[in-house]
């Protein structure tokens, strides 16, 4: 099974370098797949231009949920999954 791409604000970077999974793009394309967020989630993130393989990693109270790149991030391709 392929993990769905998400869109996600690669100029979003937290303090200690992880994507911040809190903007509105990034949540309505969540809501609209019905994905939940969860520590240790493998999702595949995409902007548009460029794609990476994260592992959502929870920030506790004190912020946003947040993504930690294991693969890229990559230069998309045409022929690569929206």
């Amino acid at each position: 099974m392929t993990n769905p791409f998400v869109f996600v604000d690669f100029n979003n970077i937290a303090e200690d370098g992880q994507l911040r999974l809190d903007c509105i793009g990034t949540r309505d394309d969540l809501q609209r797949r019905g994905i939940q967020l969860e520590d240790g989630l493998v999702l595949d993130v995409a902007d548009g231009d460029l794609y990476a393989k994260i592992i959502v990693r929870s920030a506790g109270e004190s912020g946003p949920w947040r993504g930690e790149m294991i693969e890229g991030p990559n230069e998309r391709r045409s022929d690569d999954e929206p």
